[in-house]
């Protein structure tokens, strides 16, 4: 009697290993950490509509396959214009500018960003809205103070897709904004 309910303990804990394992993908929602992950290696975000799977302070290569590590820039910090082709340029046939401080990091919106002040999370990929929750849209990097962390084996890599939050028409017009949340 006692091993049929240790194999019926066994095949519990199997079942609830096999149910831990779901939702718990980049950009998954959620309403803890622990439904992210068991084992500590991705948080729920919160402060996104429905929680987010994500993991914070990601670099280029950091990321699950489905994700992509982008560096969010507040919008009260990017206020400098600045080439992002010319910006500390270094030989070759461009004229170098010199626009962002030591302290910031010329985006590819074309204003300068406070390197300090940016957070990195890991975001779920995507081609198409289709790709993404309900309250969540497939959104470019390179727009609203969202920067794809760039791989240095990759530096002129093209901007990436990911999805986040979606953003008020106005907030897109005006290409102001750089929270996460398009405020």
């Amino acid at each position: 009697m006692r091993r049929a309910r240790c194999g019926a303990l066994g095949v519990g804990v199997l079942w609830c290993a096999a149910l831990a394992g779901c939702g718990t993908e980049i950009g998954d929602g959620c309403s803890d950490n622990v439904t992210c992950a068991t084992d500590g290696t991705r948080v729920c975000d919160l402060t996104q509509p429905g929680g987010y799977c994500t993991v914070i302070g990601c670099s280029a290569r950091s990321c699950p396959d489905n994700g992509v590590c982008v560096a969010f820039y507040a919008a009260s910090f990017l206020t400098t214009p600045c080439n992002p082709l010319t910006e500390d340029a270094v030989g070759g046939a461009v004229v170098p500018s010199d626009d962002c401080n030591a302290e910031e990091t010329c985006l590819s919106s074309g204003r300068c960003g406070l390197s300090a002040a940016a957070q990195r999370f890991c975001m779920k990929s995507c081609r198409g809205d289709g790709d993404c929750r309900g309250d969540y849209t497939c959104r470019a990097t390179g727009l609203l103070g969202a920067e794809a962390v760039r791989d240095p084996e990759r530096p002129a890599s093209a901007p990436r897709r990911f999805c986040g939050q979606r953003v008020p028409a106005a907030v897109v017009v005006d290409g102001g904004g750089g929270a996460r949340d398009g405020s």
